[in-house]
């Protein structure tokens, strides 16, 4: 359903044209101008004991205009007035609110304001016969309402009067001011853990509707594909891809410069972190052939894992560490079936574990040319204790001696890691 919410006070409402781009009204109460304009379902009107009741004198002056009042239709409240002149036009229904006067009663406000709306409502906000803190209190239901409840908003209208041309007064849509906290979300959500799915989809619905509304004018043209190609670096280390994960952000890097105009114009808040994204994705690109083992190669997938530690995506940095390592070996060992699945598991690996098995005393035959590389001792070490975290992971601490403390894992990952620096360089 399509509902508007709005309010009334005690103000000293002036007559004037409300003017929302081909449509206008003369009023002074502008939920009338509301009903009229934007033909909602159902207009709730908000409004606390003592403004429900409230008459304006007659003939006082507006301290805004320093003009005399018109005199209340027959002495009437704000509240009957509208009820007379929206009657047989629209459901007009009222919910009363307190004044305002702690911290509980804004609380009730929001609870009232987030509880008139229904799970895929429509909604109309309201704010410009809002008093004190109200507008700020519907701002904080929109994101809620938006968020949590999935509630479109399709507008927050502001009657703006002082910026009125005669007795013309424009309506302001501040419906972006909520699409902020989204933009919030979204680049807060890249930042903290390389997610960037809520932010591609913010860039595309901005490049989008620009399209739609600016038909001749200047209109962006890179956005989306900057976006689009975050996302696909974001999939790419989601789901442990880290040559994918070079292979794209070198395809991204020059988007960076392209777009950047773009993303300061009609994506802002995202023009605040861009240089900072792109020294992330710079660290994680790879411009030669991803598919061969190379000593660059390798330690860009190490700025992969340290990516992985740095966001506290500490098992994806588990798994692909365990991976490194057999790289590592196979980079040594001078082999360019590295990505033999076979070659990995009954050459790489059986060396390792049965290095392993030796090193603890148990019965094993090493491969010589496994014993024969440079720091293989300390590669079996290290390959012992990813393996045990790796399988601590896997297996959900459900093993015997696996019962780590999240903070423990962390630990003993970022001691591997720097381990790994050293065995590479």
């Amino acid at each position: 359903m399509k509902k508007a919410i709005s309010f009334l006070g005690k103000g000293q409402y002036k007559e004037v044209i409300y003017v929302w781009k081909d449509k206008q009204i003369k009023t002074y109460l502008f939920p009338e101008a509301v009903a009229e304009i934007f033909q909602p379902e159902e207009v709730i009107v908000l409004l606390t004991p003592s403004a429900k009741n409230y008459r304006p004198p007659k003939g006082e002056q507006c301290p805004e205009c320093n003009q005399a009042l018109p005199e209340p239709l027959e002495e009437e409240t704000y509240w009957e007035t509208l009820q007379k002149r929206l009657k047989n036009k629209v459901k007009l229904e009222e919910r009363e609110i307190p004044e305002g006067k702690s911290e509980e009663e804004l609380w009730e406000i929001f609870d009232i304001c987030t509880q008139v709306v229904e799970k895929g409502d429509e909604v109309i906000l309201d704010i410009t016969h809002a008093f004190r803190s109200l507008p700020l209190i519907v701002f904080a239901a929109a994101v809620y309402l938006k968020r949590v409840k999935g509630v479109k908003i399709e507008a927050i209208l502001y009657g703006a009067y002082e910026a009125k041309e005669e007795d013309r007064v424009p309506i302001f849509d501040l419906t972006k001011l909520i699409d902020l906290f989204d933009w919030m979300i979204g680049v807060e959500f890249l930042r903290q853990r390389s997610d960037a799915a809520f932010l591609a989809e913010q860039i595309a619905e901005t490049q989008n509707r620009l399209w739609k509304e600016n038909q001749q004018g200047e209109r962006p043209t890179k956005l989306k594909k900057l976006g689009e190609g975050l996302k696909k670096i974001s999939q790419a280390l989601q789901l442990l891809r880290p040559l994918k994960v070079m292979e794209f952000s070198q395809e991204l890097l020059p988007l960076f410069e392209q777009a950047s105009d773009e993303v300061k114009t009609w994506a802002k808040p995202f023009g605040v972190v861009l240089d900072e994204i792109k020294r992330e994705i710079k660290e994680l690109a790879y411009e030669c052939d991803s598919q061969k083992l190379t000593g660059e190669n390798l330690r860009r997938q190490l700025a992969i894992i340290r990516h992985y530690i740095d966001k506290g995506r500490y098992t994806e940095g588990i798994l692909l560490t365990r991976e490194w390592i057999v790289d590592l070996v196979a980079y040594k060992n001078l082999k360019e079936e590295w990505l033999d699945r076979d070659y990995r598991t009954n050459t790489i690996e059986l060396a390792l574990n049965s290095s392993l098995k030796k090193k603890k005393g148990e019965e094993a035959l090493v491969p010589e040319w496994f014993e024969q590389l440079a720091e293989s001792e300390k590669l079996v070490k290290l390959w012992g204790q990813i393996r045990d975290l790796r399988n601590s992971i896997a297996h959900c601490g459900k093993t015997k001696g696996a019962q780590e403390i999240p903070t423990s894992i962390e630990k003993q990952l970022k001691e591997i890691y720097s381990m790994l620096e050293k065995l590479l360089d």
